[in-house]
């Protein structure tokens, strides 16, 4: 719980930048701080202006000596007695004062104010309890005292002000506990619909999908097809959807797969690593792609994915190596060599991987961001990623990993490749 905010007074102790002491110490680190006992408050001239200073003396210094400083540079740490306070006001005369017929409130009306709001986040911070049982525990004199914010209102409207707010809370709660019933029973009684409200099933994941990414290429090659020809060439697309549903899920997929185009499209450099092999390939754009020795790159530009190479000097059974695609902003430096890790589901294998080391330069700073990445592909459908650096920091700047995978043949020792794009 958090304690409430101690007092300035003759005899507290506090801490201070030694730098801000006046007259001025010599040769003194400017983090240097010193523990002081304050004496009084005073006005002095700082800075050709006159400020509120406290006067004080060393604790472990020479009693004689005296010492000022602007009182906004202490850290109080130790309370005096009550009656020394600077401010001259304890709880209870606090309580005197505000009952005064004579009080007169700022002009920010409570309901807006910042004081407000202190004695909420208190109440939601356990600070003031909120509870029947501990709400006595902590007196009204505590609660006004915990900010000078609160000092500033009448302290008679005080119970009644902390009353709203604590019975807000309380029913706030009341109603978040009633709608987590309340939905959870909806979760219960509403099992998810395997239809959608148009009869048929629901298209994602449906098989009729999987099969419409594999004829939609050639489907948009031809324009001397039909959506009811690409309909009837499957029974599953036959049995699962209408023609006029079928034909806005051909329309549906074709706008989210020229969309995904335009954002690889758009990115300011792209790198092709074709691995493993003994050249890495580097283009800067779909024309130096194109134009790359090995044929594999240009199966399938369209759809950014690329063939699988596989490694013959890798004599253990690995699923094929698929290539791997990064997308740089143009800031971005990297450097590889080959690693092999052993498999995280099976230690008898070893699947062979990439390291890659990756360095952002900053035209406008000194130094670079540095994280080092090593991928390597497990299973079917899973890719584990072991990150070393500041990987969180790099991701926020934007450096665009997109790694694609394609083909589904089964690997020389055995298995199957994943057959998804992962991006």
């Amino acid at each position: 719980m958090r304690k409430c905010k101690l007092r300035p007074g003759v005899g507290c102790k506090a801490t201070i930048l030694t730098k801000f002491i006046h007259p001025k110490q010599s040769n003194i680190d400017a983090s240097h701080r010193s523990t002081v006992v304050l004496l009084s408050n005073e006005k002095k001239t700082v800075g050709r202006k006159s400020q509120e200073c406290y006067t004080f003396r060393f604790v472990d210094g020479n009693n004689s000596d005296i010492f000022y400083a602007v009182k906004t540079h202490f850290k109080i740490v130790e309370e005096g007695r009550n009656e020394d306070f600077f401010d001259s006001v304890s709880a209870g005369e606090i309580r005197v004062e505000a009952r005064s017929k004579k009080f007169n409130e700022p002009k920010m009306k409570w309901r807006k104010s910042k004081a407000k709001r202190i004695l909420y986040n208190a109440l939601l911070e356990g600070i003031i309890p909120v509870d029947d049982k501990n709400f006595q525990q902590m007196s009204l004199e505590d609660v006004y005292s915990i900010d000078p914010e609160l000092a500033l209102y009448d302290y008679s409207k005080l119970k009644n002000r902390l009353n709203r707010l604590r019975n807000k809370i309380l029913e706030l709660d009341r109603r978040a506990d009633d709608d987590l019933i309340a939905f959870n029973n909806y979760k219960k009684n509403h099992k998810p619909s395997l239809f959608s409200h148009k009869g048929f099933i629901q298209w994602q994941g449906s098989s009729a999908q999987e099969h419409l990414w594999d004829d939609l290429e050639d489907y948009v090659k031809d324009p001397s097809m039909k959506p009811m020809e690409l309909w009837k060439s499957r029974p599953e697309y036959m049995n699962e959807f209408p023609l006029d549903a079928f034909r806005d899920k051909i329309k549906q997929e074709i706008r989210t797969a020229k969309y995904a185009y335009i954002l690889r499209k758009h990115s300011d450099n792209t790198c092709l690593l074709t691995y493993p092999s003994t050249d890495y390939v580097f283009a800067n754009n779909r024309e130096e792609i194109a134009s790359a020795q090995d044929d594999c790159l240009t199966d399938a530009l369209d759809d950014e994915l690329w063939t699988i190479h596989q490694n013959p000097d890798v004599s253990n059974p690995v699923p094929k190596t698929k290539n791997l695609l990064l997308v740089f902003p143009e800031n971005v430096v990297i450097e590889w060599e080959d690693v092999v890790n052993r498999s995280l589901v099976n230690d008898e294998n070893e699947f062979p991987g990439l390291s890659l080391t990756v360095s952002e330069t900053h035209p406008n700073a000194s130094g670079r961001s540095v994280g080092h990445f090593v991928y390597w592909k497990i299973g079917r459908s899973d890719i584990r990623m072991a990150k070393k650096g500041p990987v969180q920091q790099m991701r926020k700047n934007r450096l665009g990993f997109q790694f694609g995978f394609a083909g589904n043949e089964p690997s020389e020792g055995g298995g199957a490749a994943p057959d998804m794009a992962m991006s």
